[in-house]
């Protein structure tokens, strides 16, 4: 949900700082360079940063929401869903590589002292991302993470915690935007699978041990009735906390039973078959290209 590449600090940036929380660390990381880069008067510098960051937002507005920015000019992103499509990721690579080229069209030696550390952890992060986007033709893009669904990946895995713990809910308008981006789970869960049927053309499949928890996962999911959701009882709840009227207990059940759970299932249907392919050789060496890079280094 919260894709590092969305977050200027990606790739090797986002190794970095995986140890301080993911996503939200590495826009901390990002406010810290950008002070410092203020500070030492860089002005191109800096302002490129917040060029890059105001476009990997744009293109997440989950990221937006988890994030905090989904407010002012971004108030509109409360209620959207990132594209997950082959397009969408398609997109999100072409972006990747033009800031790559801005940022090596930005000579190193106009900075010193900590802009050019951060100058050089941007670059290195972009340089990384964009190197195994060309390579990789699977997994959404970038390197270490091959497969869009398993039992650690994929929009079914985070979007509920994810609406629970992070979509606001304070206003009417917080709740119909709670709505709107409920009415997008479904779409978000066929787009996986869309990237998961080519990803698999190309041979690309999960262990068969990694599939399994998958689909315990999934069926724990869908196992829930519609109305006892976290999705529903989340929305439920804190509307009735905030005194928000409404019957968002009714609305958010009927997209559940009829929306997400269909798709759930064609997505529980998909795996299941990935399962009958699938091999319990969990290897690097498995994946295609993978070969071509052990034998390089």
């Amino acid at each position: 949900m919260l894709d590092r590449r969305k977050v200027l600090l990606s790739g090797a940036a986002a190794t970095s700082f995986a140890a301080l929380g993911g996503s939200f660390a590495q826009a901390a990381a990002k406010k810290a360079m950008k002070k410092a880069s203020a500070d030492s008067g860089a002005p191109a510098l800096n302002a490129l940063f917040d060029q890059f960051m105001s476009e990997n937002l744009d293109l997440s507005p989950i990221t937006a929401t988890g994030l905090g920015l989904d407010v002012g000019a971004r108030a509109h992103e409360r209620s959207e869903i990132d594209d997950n499509s082959l397009a969408g990721i398609a997109k999100d690579k072409m972006l990747v590589t033009s800031q790559r080229h801005r940022l090596e069209a930005l000579d190193r030696n106009s900075v010193s002292g900590m802009d050019q550390i951060n100058y050089d952890v941007v670059l290195y992060g972009l340089q990384t991302t964009d190197d195994a986007d060309q390579r990789y033709d699977y997994g959404g893009g970038g390197a270490g993470s091959p497969y869009v669904i398993s039992q650690l990946t994929g929009f079914y895995n985070q979007f509920a915690d994810f609406l629970d713990s992070q979509q606001p809910v304070e206003t009417k308008d917080d709740a119909d935007a709670y709505i709107a981006r409920l009415s997008e789970v479904a779409l978000a869960l066929d787009r996986d699978s869309e990237v998961v049927r080519h990803d698999v053309a190309l041979g690309v499949i999960p262990p068969d041990f990694a599939l399994d928890k998958t689909l315990t996962q999934m069926t724990a999911l869908r196992g829930v009735a519609a109305e006892k959701s976290v999705m529903v009882t989340s929305i439920a709840k804190r509307a009735a906390d905030k005194n928000i009227a409404g019957d968002w207990a009714g609305q958010a059940t009927k997209i559940v039973s009829e929306q997400i759970y269909p798709a759930l299932d064609r997505q529980i249907a998909l795996v299941k078959d990935m399962r009958s392919k699938a091999t319990h050789d969990a290897g690097v060496w498995k994946r295609p290209r993978a070969i071509a890079i052990t034998r390089i280094r």
